[in-house]
């Protein structure tokens, strides 16, 4: 092989920082037009092609934030939302906690039926809006992690999603692990399937995000007593291979405090961000309505 075919494969770094600086340029120190901004904070900024992973410990309400930057995509920004809860179906459930965010009515008294007249109209009025959003919802029974990647082609292909959000990972994940337990039971003592399904789920995702040039944004769960008062990387414990893979890892953090006041303090610790800065990004969880608000305001 000719060594001149090869003598343009190579370049001096000052060439090289040359092109980086030029391109961040263009953007005048603000993230690429076609990237997805919760916040207008640069830390929130979904990038088309990233793996996001939401982290949180049970009940402290990763899939309320999750619906929240959903409904703020498809309202705010008018940007098609996709978003694919695996275990036992539960559209009416996410419809319902939909309903109550557009509606600013406790989910409660949705559930319950509890409503004065004034509530119906605020419903009947959110409910109108909502009929027009290109919010699209999927909860097939029994998902497989085949199935994730389907019905997200599908609905890439039908309605032109910008981002999809996933719940229900641990479901994802044992359906998986019981696959493999079952398919090599002879050998069920020497099988390390950890490490392995996980793996192959993460990859997948990451490459299905690149293919359909879309963030991702994974819901995963971490254990209560995980490695001290606020969740680090080390809280994902036996699979640090999520975060390794992922493109930006966020924990939502908050304590659980049983009172009557209107709102209470939460933060979002982008601890992991491969295209943008780290960090706490100050937020407010609304008992009332059960909702995340940021106020601009107290970042300052």
């Amino acid at each position: 092989m000719d060594i001149d075919e090869h003598s343009y494969n190579y370049e001096q770094l000052d060439k090289l920082l040359y092109k980086f600086l030029s391109s961040r340029k263009k953007y005048k120190n603000t993230p690429p037009k076609d990237s997805l901004i919760i916040y207008d904070n640069k830390q929130l900024c979904f990038e088309k092609g990233e793996l996001i992973v939401l982290a949180s410990r049970p009940s402290i309400g990763k899939t309320t934030l999750a619906l929240n930057w959903m409904y703020d995509f498809a309202s705010d920004q008018n940007k098609p939302v996709g978003f694919i809860t695996s275990g036992i179906p539960d559209s009416e459930y996410l419809t319902m906690r939909i309903l109550a965010l557009a509606s600013k009515i406790n989910p409660a008294k949705l559930r319950c039926g509890l409503l004065n007249k004034n509530d119906t109209e605020q419903i009947e009025k959110a409910a109108s809006k909502l009929s027009n959003l290109p919010i699209f919802i999927s909860d097939i029974p029994n998902v497989k992690f085949e199935d994730v990647e389907t019905v997200a082609a599908e609905m890439m292909r039908k309605n032109k999603i910008e981002i999809l959000f996933i719940d229900g990972f641990d479901y994802l994940y044992e359906i998986a692990v019981s696959k493999s337990f079952c398919e090599n039971a002879q050998w069920a003592e020497q099988i390390e399937p950890y490490y392995n399904e996980i793996y192959f789920m993460m990859e997948n995702l990451k490459g299905f995000a690149n293919k359909l040039q879309i963030p991702i944004v994974l819901l995963v769960p971490i254990k209560q007593d995980a490695y001290g008062d606020e969740p680090t990387i080390k809280s994902f414990e036996d699979k640090l291979i999520i975060p390794r893979i992922a493109d930006k890892v966020i924990f939502l953090h908050r304590e659980r405090i049983n009172n009557d006041g209107e709102w209470q303090d939460a933060k979002l610790i982008v601890a992991k961000n491969s295209n943008g800065p780290c960090g706490d990004v100050i937020i407010r969880f609304y008992c009332k309505t059960v909702e995340f608000k940021y106020d601009e305001k107290e970042e300052n």
